[in-house]
């Protein structure tokens, strides 16, 4: 895999009770390797977001929140966008259970032509499940 771009992370905190940095992707683009007699595949992202990482009362204890928008082509050259419109939340007291998924947060995918879709995240409970609206259907999904 080919891997190009560039990722700027810039520390725009303001107090000590959170880590907050800006994470920016600009022409963003994995290639993969070639197969024989086929064109490579590559997809590209570019992304705006920021990441905050809120301490708790000991150092195991903490959240990141993810905030931004992103767009790109997939590999099979679909392009997409996709917008956090309530913070994705990360625990890390949910990490001893194996989840690494957020347990909050709404993100919405806009594909040209398409169904906008949003996932949602739920509310905060440290479980695999999370829910997805596609042209008005709703389905709970459970990793």
């Amino acid at each position: 895999f080919k891997v190009e771009g560039t990722r700027i992370l810039t520390n725009v905190s303001v107090d000590l009770e959170s880590l907050v940095y800006a994470v920016e992707i600009i022409g963003g683009k994995i290639t993969w390797p070639a197969e024989e007699g086929v064109e490579p595949k590559f997809l590209t992202r570019e992304s705006e977001r920021e990441h905050s990482l809120i301490f708790g009362n000991s150092l195991d204890d903490f959240e990141l929140h993810v905030e931004g928008n992103s767009s790109g082509e997939t590999r099979d050259g679909v392009k997409y966008s996709s917008e956090i419109i309530e913070p994705l939340v990360f625990k890390s007291s949910c990490r001893g259970n194996l989840i690494y998924m957020p347990t909050s947060g709404i993100k919405v995918i806009a594909i040209p032509e398409k169904p906008e879709i949003t996932v949602n995240y739920g509310d905060g409970d440290c479980n695999k499940s999370f829910n997805i609206t596609i042209g008005g259907q709703n389905k709970n999904v459970t990793m």
